[in-house]
């Protein structure tokens, strides 16, 4: 597979993930509580991360933005672990509690680093910022 294809295929991975069981306490009572759930916070850096991983970027904005996306995601995904039961109204204050942690959520962190790191990866290695600089400095 080529290095460029790879890379496409990670924001795929990381929306794949918000199907993967994150968190429960007793699945056969109270069910699972999915990366989805955490849709409407991760939905939007997201994007912007993959975005800046499918497309050429238009510049050094982009790039800036698709970080703090790709931060924000990680940033996310970690707070989860001690908001999901607040999510599921059972209870009123953040707990910050590793036992009720699913292997989905721990998939999905690994992913999410990745991403970040392949973001910041890709934002260091383009010589368009740098030759912007050159051009206006």
């Amino acid at each position: 597979m080529k290095k460029r294809n790879a890379v496409k295929l990670l924001p795929v991975l990381a929306g794949l993930c918000l199907l993967l069981p994150w968190f429960s306490w007793n699945p056969g009572v109270m069910g699972y509580c999915y990366g989805f759930d955490f849709a409407l916070f991760l939905g939007v850096p997201l994007l912007g991360a993959g975005g800046y991983l499918w497309w050429s970027p238009a510049g050094r904005g982009f790039g800036v933005l698709a970080g703090a996306c790709a931060a924000a995601v990680v940033a996310a995904t970690v707070l989860a672990i001690g908001c999901w039961q607040i999510l599921f109204n059972m209870t009123g204050q953040w707990k910050f509690m590793l036992k009720p942690v699913l292997p989905g959520y721990w998939v999905s962190l690994a992913v999410y680093i990745a991403l970040f790191a392949t973001v910041l990866i890709k934002i260091f290695n383009n010589k368009k910022l740098y030759t912007e600089d050159a051009h206006h400095g």
